[in-house]
């Protein structure tokens, strides 16, 4: 009988300020070390590689590396914002294999997906099919494997070498048919996923307006007139889509491709990250949303306890 099936996502703990990738932190050479359990010489398939930059979910020859015997797929290093939906079918109904002037077949293999972002989850039907680890960021481009260990992994070993990386592959097997999936906690997969697929700038505005006393804004395009701009959020108070947004915007001109329909939507993934309960109403033509259910938003360093009302 088969179980339910669901892809693994490896990804960095770090959060990049700068929002330049970091990587570096070993991702890849755990899973070729799977590959290499599983592939007994150069031309196995049972586990295959994917370049992810590249990879196209449309595209149906995107799996034609696989065979019959494939057991394990690994989407490398795949684009920002990819949408797991556009895999959800490959994960729990199978994977079809089409190459050129060949019958399509279909195979059931693991799922692996690195990146050095995150990747879109949206729905609870698509979050109970994923596994998301986090790597910390214990290797470098200042240090490397090959600095720790003086070889490189795999071509430098000698067979005592492979004794040992053999035994404990093993011992991770029978961990793993004793315990089943042992998940681990998450790092900073929150807060990265927000500042991954928003901005850094963002969330600090809304950790303002969130904050006892909101945020206050002097335009000083008018030397004789410095016009105050405040807003905050308080429970239960109604709070304008419109003035949240045109608040923001004043303090980021230059996002001119930032829309109120695309804002409003990283408010929503803000509050719901905080547990925050949002609400939406209209009155008078115009939207308002309603927030509920927190205190204080600070950062996760600070581990402050969060008291609900």
């Amino acid at each position: 009988m088969r179980g339910k099936l669901f892809c693994t996502i490896f990804t960095d703990s770090r959060i990049s300020e700068d929002g330049e990738a970091n990587g570096r932190t070993g991702k890849t050479l755990i899973v070729r070390g799977l590959g290499n359990m599983l592939n007994t010489d150069e031309r196995a398939t049972v586990f295959v590689e994917v370049n992810g930059k590249d990879f196209d979910p449309k595209n149906k020859f995107k799996f034609s590396q696989c065979r019959l015997d494939t057991q394990l797929i690994h989407i490398n290093d795949i684009f920002k914002n990819y949408d797991i939906d556009n895999s959800f079918n490959d994960i729990t109904d199978g994977i079809n294999v089409d190459k050129k002037n060949d019958k399509p077949f279909k195979i059931f293999a693991k799922m692996i997906f690195s990146t050095n972002k995150t990747i879109l989850i949206n729905g609870e039907s698509s979050k109970d099919r994923v596994k998301v680890f986090e790597f910390a960021d214990y290797y470098s481009s200042k240090f490397s494997p090959i600095m720790e260990f003086k070889q490189w992994f795999f071509d430098d070993w000698n067979a005592m070498e492979y004794a040992r990386f053999d035994r404990f592959m093993i011992g991770c097997v029978e961990m793993y048919l004793k315990h089943g999936v042992i998940e681990a906690g998450t790092i900073n997969l929150e807060e990265k996923t927000l500042v991954d697929h928003t901005s850094r700038d963002f969330m600090n505005y809304m950790k303002d307006v969130f904050s006892p006393g909101g945020l206050t804004y002097y335009d000083d395009s008018d030397e004789e007139h410095k016009y105050p701009f405040h807003i905050e959020v308080s429970p239960g108070r109604e709070v304008g889509k419109k003035a949240l947004y045109d608040f923001y915007m004043k303090l980021n001109p230059d996002l001119n491709w930032l829309k109120q329909k695309k804002f409003t939507n990283w408010v929503k993934m803000f509050a719901k990250s905080k547990h925050i309960k949002i609400d939406e109403t209209r009155s008078n033509g115009k939207d308002y949303l309603i927030f509920s259910g927190y205190a204080t938003i600070s950062d996760p360093q600070e581990n402050e306890e969060k008291q609900p009302f």
